[in-house]
């Protein structure tokens, strides 16, 4: 590396060197040299359900051949679905959790000569059900761990080190669940009106929203959804100090539920809204139902993986098949 330092003359517009230095790096890498990397569907984030590639590259750095190399990997922490473990050419210590390269399975391995270099890979599913059961189980990391293991030290080297290990992790992206209900009793917005529907009447009926996110906190969650020709809005909503509003223009229904944090639905109760609509039916409905409220859908940002994430939940109709109380002939349109 050389460096010079100088003090530049604007009438000559040249440079007048003062001083110069000059210096040599080495980058010298480990004598047995391995690389794990961790491959997702969306670089360094990784969704429940989902399966990630792992790959351990090794490289033999030493002016020597090594024999009867290992290789091992373990997968850390809960996020790994049991069972779902796939590899080639490898053995799986379950009490140990460790997968494991020799030359009964690699004959490559029985002497990686100098500059030799192999590559080993292995996938595993993220368990769908994260493994939130306190406050503190959030921010979920998928990491694998990777080592090199010279089974027999080569000629010169007996006392080095030469055991190297290497470590790659992806965050685990919360899972956004969104439900919606329908109800003519319900224990806080009680229903009205004509019961079962009749053409021309209004029945009022009570929806409910609720959030459920399993592992990392969201921002700017909103939920939307839209209303037919023949619902109407109410304007009624508990609790009453809840971000909901009405679009009239386009029938539509926002609740901008704002942060949602982490283990809301599993740790900590769901966040809820309730609010009311009314369904004057037609003669068009008579006998049947009719959808009361579109599909909803929401939205939010995951602040620990930086992804953004979704979630739909069914439409409601006037068969509203939440509410057990209602018997069979409630559901139909008179």
């Amino acid at each position: 590396f050389r460096a010079k330092v100088g003090v530049f003359d604007s009438v000559k517009e040249s440079w007048r060197l003062v001083a110069e230095a000059a210096t040599m790096i080495t980058a010298q890498s480990s004598l047995l040299g391995i690389v794990a990397i961790l491959e997702t569907q969306k670089s360094g984030v990784v969704f429940p359900g989902e399966s990630v590639t792992a790959t351990l590259s090794w490289k033999n750095n030493l002016p020597v051949a090594v024999e009867n190399v290992i290789i091992e990997a373990v997968p850390e922490g809960e996020v790994f679905e049991k069972g779902s473990l796939r590899a080639h050419d490898a053995t799986y210590d379950e009490t140990r959790n460790t997968l494991r390269w020799d030359v009964s399975k690699r004959p490559d391995l029985a002497v990686v000569p100098s500059g030799g270099e192999g590559r080993a890979s292995f996938s595993l599913r993220i368990s769908k059900a994260l493994p939130v059961r306190t406050l503190d189980d959030r921010n979920f990391v998928a990491r694998v761990v990777g080592r090199i293991v010279p089974g027999t030290l080569p000629e010169g080297y007996q006392e080095a080190d030469l055991i190297s290990s290497s470590s790659a992790e992806v965050k685990v992206a919360s899972e956004l669940t969104l439900a919606q209900q329908g109800y003519f009793f319900h224990m806080t917005l009680a229903g009205s009106g004509a019961l079962p529907p009749e053409v021309g009447q209004e029945t009022v009926y009570t929806i409910v929203w609720s959030l459920k996110n399993s592992s990392n906190a969201l921002e700017e969650v909103t939920v939307k959804a839209f209303l037919p020709s023949y619902a109407r809005w109410k304007g009624v909503v508990s609790p009453a100090s809840a971000a909901v509003s009405y679009a009239e223009s386009r029938s539509e229904i926002t609740w901008r539920a704002g942060s949602v944090a982490a283990g809301t639905g599993f740790s900590r109760p769901a966040q809820e809204v309730a609010f009311q609509i009314g369904f004057i039916p037609t003669s068009f409905h008579k006998g049947g139902d009719a959808e009361l409220i579109s599909q909803a859908t929401a939205q939010g940002s995951d602040v620990f993986a930086g992804v953004f994430l979704s979630s739909a939940a069914r439409a409601v109709t006037s068969a509203i098949p939440d509410d057990t109380k209602l018997t069979i002939e409630q559901r139909k349109v008179k």
